[in-house]
């Protein structure tokens, strides 16, 4: 279900910008043009943003309701039904996708990748359960048609600790004042923010074995969601009528002026000058490589994330040119389709590279990305209405963990 019509019309259209993102990053690393072209090639490496984004955006959508509900007094609805429809929302695409890719290109073949290494069987149930993401330096390295799936993993283990997140901290916060509560929860979440910037730093000093996975699991992604989930607490808070900070209510009455400091912010990570800066922003060749680099980057991606979101979350939601592009038809309905289009996408990378004849690392970017492109959104619109619209059709309509079921944006939030 899109968000279309519902209070908050812009958020389709980034989860579609960060999927031209995600894309686009890919293809510049495979084509080689990252490496080839020095000044344009900083900037498509910094386009691995868009992941950032997708979390921000699911933490603000999951929270907000939540925190609605405790601020409103409100019972909870059933967990389970929050459950189905978080499994309904991924899974039926998830495992289409996976099923398509295995024919297309073959079962991978893992090794040292756990207990479901062995075997067709063993294989299609690491898969299906998602457990590459806890091993995904060695898929990373044996099958990129269906790597990136490693954010859905990361996703739904997100969407497991919601709840248990929600639990507590309604034990915790009953019986206080709204003030009390909206300061609690802002606690909270800049807690997950700080175990985030943590753990990031620890597998920095420490080195562990397992290093290059564990970038990709929660703990080393969570201050994405934390700051959604910050803004969410804002954003509901306002509705009940709390005043915003000022800087945020600026900045919603100035869409413009947040995405100059989204980019600015942005520009200093991609560094086009080469300029010193500690050595934090120095671009690696390979992507599991990491250093004081990574965490300087994903510290920094926050920020830009945050500002770039502001003008879809706070504010007028339908004045002015940024906003009318972001609600206008082409982009929202990219945005609907950006699951399938995500899910799909690597796969088409690789049939491009066969089909234009090229070989690692030194493609034509043009060519390569406009096969994909065409590829992954055929694949994408097909993949929402043959398999995600009609899953969505079978959620309730009380559909997150604390909204009452008569509340009207259940209806409205997709995420």
């Amino acid at each position: 279900m899109s968000n279309r019509g519902g209070p908050f019309p812009c958020l389709d259209a980034y989860r579609g910008i960060g999927m031209l993102l995600v894309m686009t990053n890919h293809v510049a690393f495979a084509s080689g043009i990252r490496f080839r072209n020095e000044t344009i090639g900083q900037f498509l490496a910094r386009t691995d943003i868009a992941i950032p984004i997708f979390f921000m955006v699911s933490g603000f959508l999951l929270f907000r309701p939540i925190v609605r509900s405790m601020l409103e007094q409100r019972e909870p609805t059933d967990t389970r039904d929050y459950f189905r429809n978080r499994g309904l929302r991924i899974l039926p695409a998830y495992w289409v996708a996976m099923a398509g890719v295995f024919i297309w290109w073959g079962l991978p073949q893992l090794d040292n990748a756990g207990p479901f290494s062995a075997g067709p069987i063993g294989v299609i149930v690491f898969y299906g359960a998602m457990l590459q993401t806890f091993f995904a330096s060695i898929v990373f390295q044996n099958y990129p048609a269906f790597d990136q799936a490693w954010s859905i993993g990361t996703e739904v283990t997100f969407y497991l600790m919601l709840p248990i997140a929600a639990f507590g901290l309604r034990r915790w916060l009953t019986g206080t004042s709204p003030r009390r509560m909206i300061t609690s929860l802002l606690v909270f979440c800049f807690a997950l923010w700080c175990l985030a910037q943590l753990w990031r730093t620890g597998l920095v000093v420490f080195q562990p074995s397992w290093a290059g996975s564990a970038i990709f699991w929660l703990p080393g992604n969570i201050d994405f969601f934390g700051i959604g989930m910050a803004m969410a607490v804002l954003s509901a808070a306002h509705q009940s009528g709390h005043a915003l900070p000022r800087w945020i209510a600026g900045l919603g009455r100035r869409p413009w002026a947040s995405w100059l400091i989204a980019g600015l912010l942005w520009v200093v990570v991609v560094n086009p000058l080469d300029l010193d800066l500690f050595g934090l922003f120095t671009i690696h060749g390979d992507p599991l490589d990491f250093s004081r680099e990574y965490v300087a980057k994903t510290f920094m991606y926050g920020l830009v994330s945050c500002f770039f979101l502001i003008p879809a979350m706070f504010g007028p939601q339908r004045d002015g040119p940024i906003r009318a592009f972001l609600s206008s038809r082409p982009m929202v309905g990219l945005g609907v389709v950006s699951l399938g289009f995500y899910l799909w996408h690597k796969a088409w990378l690789l049939q491009a590279e066969e089909w234009t004849g090229a070989v690692p690392f030194n493609g034509s970017f043009v060519r390569l990305w406009a096969i994909t492109f065409a590829g992954g959104l055929t694949c994408g619109i097909i993949s929402y209405w043959v398999v995600e619209r009609p899953a969505l059709g079978l959620k309730r309509r009380s559909s997150a963990v604390g909204l009452p079921k008569a509340a009207p944006e259940a209806a409205v939030q997709r995420s």
